[in-house]
């Protein structure tokens, strides 16, 4: 940065008129007549203080440019996006009142939002979840119509990615303890009519959890 040494030859004399605060802020806090103990004791105190005040500045200074570094990669990555969807015509740019200029979607850009929108309803959610060993046995029993066969291959994957062991046909083992996002993604994907859970106690009875 230009001036950079400058800075810091004026932040060294800086250090020393500070000391001399400090040394007047010694003598009004611990009294004229104090012990060298004592006067000793206000310096460190003075200069602590001084040092902590300097840390938290710096800190914050630090935090600042690590916020306006951020906003500006945002901001760069923004502008980035506008410039692609304008060079693939699904935007334009509008004349507005007291010479604005404003951003609007183009046939082109209506089309492929749509198809945006069916994409992500159609979308199948992430096959890993975080999950824990249990206690208990589960046992997931599942008969999902063949026209769904892409929920059941997602179905399957999430099972082995959880840590079930298939047995046969349908029908999987593990102590695992089920994850409440799975369940919830399974209500979300009109699956749960189709898939039972069990869970196995001790005495050998099963006990249905979803």
């Amino acid at each position: 940065m230009k001036g950079e040494k400058t800075l810091e030859i004026l932040e060294l004399i800086s250090e020393a008129a500070i000391d001399m605060l400090d040394l007047v802020g010694v003598f009004l806090s611990a009294g004229y007549g104090a012990s060298y103990g004592k006067i000793e004791y206000e310096l460190d105190k003075q200069r602590n203080q001084r040092w902590e005040r300097r840390a938290k500045r710096e800190k914050q200074i630090e935090e600042q440019k690590g916020k306006n570094l951020l906003e500006e990669k945002l901001r760069q990555r923004f502008y980035e996006m506008i410039y692609r969807l304008k060079k693939d015509g699904l935007v334009e740019k509008i004349a507005g009142g007291n010479n604005k200029t404003f951003l609007g979607i183009t046939p082109e850009g209506k089309r492929k939002l749509k198809n945006l929108k069916i994409r992500k309803e159609n979308a199948l959610p992430n096959y890993f979840y975080s999950a824990s060993p249990g206690e208990k046995f589960v046992i997931i029993i599942f008969d999902i119509p063949e026209n769904e066969r892409k929920k059941r291959n997602w179905l399957r994957e999430v099972l082995k990615n959880l840590g079930f062991k298939f047995i046969q046909k349908s029908v999987w083992l593990g102590k695992i303890k089920i994850p409440k996002e799975f369940v919830e993604d399974l209500r979300k994907l009109n699956l749960i009519e189709f898939v039972e859970i069990f869970e196995v106690s001790k005495t050998g009875s099963l006990r249905k959890i979803t």
